[in-house]
């Protein structure tokens, strides 16, 4: 009677055989489809100036649309423009009652942890210095934000606002003299891919330089801190798994961007470090399915936890994501292995190479490159990359 098909880039309910609803997305062409008995649909689009198109069909007929352009939102009813608004006072009005008065400069945070780790070591206090400002306020959207605040910069209030910032791309906005700087809208990422797709001379480390103004010589360098009440929750937590903390291999074979590794290179490579007298450690933070026979060796770590543990390792091995960045002040050894970058909405394809020339983490500065070993997974057979990375 009712039947539920999910694929891979589609979901559809039936009854009696006959299709009730339908969902159906292409990231190749940043849409999404979904419809309801053939009388009700919506049609959801990017394209590649990151214009928004969203229109609500009945009977197959355009009955609304919205249009998000340059940071201007526009309403139509049947085809006749109706509403226009600035995207901007859209976030004031949901959001400027949360920002105490007393703020002049606001940073707002809706990126993953590899840009905001650079921002925060690298950008962050020169731009607070650049704006004079006073009293700065972060505004964070996701959870383990927060620490990454406490590791580099404690002393900075900052608020958690769950939602994103409407398709804001403004760098800079003004609303009642404070200055909002948003941190790598998504036409930042598109240009950037875009350059790195173009030469191995582009980087996205300096391309966030650029992206602010900010030349080598303004760079305000802040290390990582780590406090004595997040090592003691580790070794709590680490107690528990009787991980050997004098002889262990940090292990992060997950990322958002490349594409994931089959896991019999995990497997293989982990056999072969135990065989060298290593214990492993595999930070598997969300997918806890994945190399599940070695799930005794895992346990969840807060990011600030997860760097004081990876202090104690003899080495780190990972799939390439924000986590690398985040790793550097440990000034531990990385082994890190670069793949393609999946299928994502708006952004390039990058192929391996071109992933590891533009997001090598030898392109950022005051990085011990001795430090850091990147391999290009299909650049090597899976035997000569274990090979290489047990060497």
């Amino acid at each position: 009677m009712f039947q539920f098909i999910k694929q891979k880039n589609k979901k559809i309910f039936k009854i009696f055989n006959f299709i009730f609803y339908q969902e159906i997305s292409n990231s190749k062409i940043h849409s999404k489809y979904k419809n309801l008995l053939n009388l009700y649909s919506t049609n959801y689009k990017i394209k590649n100036d990151y214009t928004i198109d969203k229109r609500i069909l009945f009977f197959k007929r355009i009955l609304i649309k919205r249009i998000d352009i340059s940071d201007v939102r526009y309403w139509y009813f049947k085809n006749k423009l109706i509403k226009k608004i600035f995207l901007k006072n859209i976030f004031k009005n949901k959001y400027f009652k949360y920002i105490p008065k007393k703020h002049d400069s606001i940073f707002l945070f809706d990126v993953n942890s590899g840009e905001m780790v650079i921002f925060l070591k690298f950008i962050l206090y020169y731009l607070i210095q650049k704006q004079k400002s006073k009293n700065p306020l972060i505004i964070i959207t996701k959870n383990y934000h927060k620490d990454l605040l406490n590791l580099f910069c404690p002393e900075i209030p900052y608020i958690e606002l769950n939602r994103t910032f409407f398709g804001i791309q403004e760098k800079y906005f003004n609303i009642q003299n404070k200055k909002f700087n948003l941190i790598c809208p998504k036409t930042y990422f598109k240009k950037t891919e875009e350059k790195i797709k173009q030469s191995n001379q582009n980087n996205y480390f300096n391309s966030l330089l650029k992206e602010f103004d900010c030349n080598i010589n303004d760079i305000i360098f802040k290390q990582a801190i780590i406090l004595k009440d997040i090592e003691e929750n580790m070794f709590e937590k680490i107690k528990k798994i009787n991980l050997n903390l004098n002889n262990f291999i940090l292990l992060a074979p997950l990322a958002n961007t490349c594409e994931l590794i089959e896991e019999n290179f995990w497997l293989e490579l982990i056999n072969k470090l135990k065989l060298k007298g290593y214990d492993i450690f595999i930070n598997l933070y969300k997918k806890q399915n994945y190399l599940s026979e070695f799930k005794n060796k895992t346990c969840e770590l807060s990011y600030s936890e997860l760097f004081a543990l990876a202090k104690y390792s003899k080495k780190i091995i990972s799939l390439r994501s924000g986590l690398c960045e985040f790793l550097i002040d440990t000034n531990i050894e990385q082994n890190i292995i670069y793949t393609d970058f999946n299928n994502r909405a708006f952004c390039e394809n990058l192929t391996s190479a071109q992933v590891l020339s533009g997001f090598s983490l030898c392109n950022v500065l005051n990085i011990n490159k001795n430090l850091i070993k990147e391999f290009d997974f299909n650049q090597f057979s899976k035997k000569n990359l274990i090979e290489l990375i047990l060497n």
